[in-house]
């Protein structure tokens, strides 16, 4: 609304005002209540376009790649969302304009994460991120408020999930995606041996679908990275 030649402001912003800028841009369109649903990702392109644009990158339905890992760390702001159902548009499960309802993106500083750079566009399918696939080990989840805890076997929190639309099932069986890893020395816990060093990762939740190697995100979290292992290279998340 300031920006007459918008978006060229965003050019001497630097990234975090930019990144809060599209943040604060999405989360409030997501507030609003279009006729209908199918309008959520048609309503919006025009500016994501132009944002994009401006920036010199390639962006694909609201997640922009210069800024890929903290635009895919979304989450619903209050009731659980829903699932539209798309007639001529295929929009992946890893946008949040797949779904209905509010959203808000987690707040996370600038230089505490590293961010995965195996997570990435896939080249030639635009519904599709290509990435590494991660499973849990000696954890378990619980349900605490609109939230799962994630618990090790003392029964001790590890870190917690929050699915977009179905509810959690056996952590065993679930699968995730690292999207960042905290950095050693922002995080610090008290453990039995005094003050030590966790390292943590920002993770999707992800279920496979009936095609080998594809899966589809079906929430978010955030866990010690001692509960996860890598299991996989390169699938793709539709």
């Amino acid at each position: 609304m300031l920006d007459p030649n918008f978006p060229h402001r965003l050019l001497r912003s630097g990234d975090r005002y930019t990144v809060e800028f599209i943040h604060y841009l999405f989360e409030e369109y997501s507030k609003r209540d279009l006729t209908e649903e199918t309008d959520r990702y048609v309503a919006i392109s025009g500016l994501e376009k132009r944002i994009a644009g401006t920036l010199n990158c390639q962006s694909r339905y609201g997640i922009f790649q210069q800024y890929i890992h903290r635009n895919l760390l979304w989450q619903a702001s209050n009731n659980k969302m829903k699932r539209i159902a798309y007639k001529n548009q295929q929009v992946p499960s890893w946008s949040w304009m797949a779904y209905t309802g509010s959203i808000q993106f987690i707040s996370i500083p600038f230089n505490t994460v590293y961010w995965v750079d195996t997570l990435r566009f896939d080249k030639e399918r635009k519904s599709a991120l290509v990435t590494d696939l991660g499973e849990f080990q000696d954890c378990t989840m619980e349900l605490d408020g609109t939230h799962y805890a994630v618990l090790d076997f003392d029964r001790v929190k590890r870190g917690w999930i929050q699915y977009d639309v179905e509810e959690g099932e056996d952590l065993c069986k679930e699968r995730c995606v690292v999207v960042g890893k905290v950095n050693e020395d922002e995080r610090k816990n008290e453990s039995e041996d005094g003050n030590r060093t966790v390292e943590k990762y920002y993770i999707l939740i992800v279920r496979p679908t009936s095609m080998d190697g594809e899966y589809r995100r079906v929430g978010i979290g955030l866990i010690q990275s001692d509960y996860v292992v890598k299991q996989r290279l390169d699938v793709q998340v539709v």
